[in-house]
């Protein structure tokens, strides 16, 4: 049971949904990013996904999603941030825990005419063409 006292703004509640924590993609990658958010005595007014202390995009309406794309390589901690829609200095957020993501650089080690590949994950079709 949830008890309001009257003039009393109950912050909201956010859970980052993805990516999953440890996800790992290959540069550039294209990460997906979603939340849930609910506000127990209002309504959500948008949720903010950061990247560490970085803004990458927010979303303004449910479901709370989007891509984060050409993400380059390095390991980064993603945060949403939900904000509930009252105005002025009564205005609160909250958090959801830090999930930590790695994008790893794709590379491919060519000898004679054998090809392969360190992100065997996402296979890539290459033609070689000789000419003399």
């Amino acid at each position: 049971m949830l008890w309001r006292i009257p003039g009393v703004n109950v912050p909201p509640a956010v859970s980052l949904t993805a990516p999953l924590t440890g996800a790992s993609s290959y540069a550039p990658a294209s990460v997906p990013l979603s939340a849930t958010a609910f506000d127990p005595d209002r309504t959500i007014a948008q949720v903010n996904f950061f990247a560490g202390t970085t803004l990458i995009a927010n979303d303004t309406t449910s479901p709370y999603a989007l891509t984060w794309t050409d993400v380059p390589v390095g390991t980064y901690t993603v945060t949403a941030m939900a904000i509930d829609n009252v105005r002025g200095r009564h205005r609160l957020f909250a958090l959801s825990t830090q999930t930590p993501i790695v994008v790893a650089s794709a590379l491919l080690a060519v000898t004679d005419r054998t090809i392969r590949s360190t992100a065997p994950s996402k296979p890539r079709v290459i033609e070689l063409i000789a000419r003399s």
